[in-house]
């Protein structure tokens, strides 16, 4: 697909270019969560072993692999997974995120909902600190 393109490979240094990009490829973990907190649309990507799929969906039943779309409860990115995930789906989906403007949009409402159900900064201090005021009173 990139034959005779020399593209760089770049390590730590995933926030300066998150923060310089239009979209992103990313694959699933905490990568998704935090991509989407620093508001960059994304489409997150999974391939993996066909038996070793075949077991997850055995013992695990969740309906995305991304942490956006858990955390939301709804497709709030689109996920590419095993025979989705090729490079004519990847670069569809990353055109549709630079250019078709509504469909941005969307991802973008969407990461507000996520910074909502995530909170402000802070949110976890506030937390426990409330949990220690009410475990303070027994």
């Amino acid at each position: 697909f990139f034959k005779g393109i020399d593209i760089p490979v770049i390590f730590n240094q995933t926030y300066d270019i998150l923060h310089n990009a239009e979209a992103a490829v990313v694959t699933s973990g905490t990568a998704t969560l935090e991509t989407g907190i620093l508001k960059v649309p994304q489409v997150v990507v999974y391939k993996a072993n066909p038996i070793s799929v075949w077991i997850a969906k055995l013992v695990i039943k969740v309906k995305f692999i991304s942490l956006v779309n858990l955390i939301n409860n709804f497709l709030s990115v689109r996920e590419l997974i095993q025979d989705e995930c090729t490079a004519y789906d990847i670069s569809y989906e990353v055109g549709e995120l630079i250019n078709n403007k509504a469909h941005r949009a969307s991802v973008m409402e969407n990461y507000d909902i996520l910074a909502e159900k995530l909170g402000s900064p802070g949110a976890s201090e506030k937390t426990a600190k409330l949990i220690v005021k009410y475990l303070a009173k027994f």
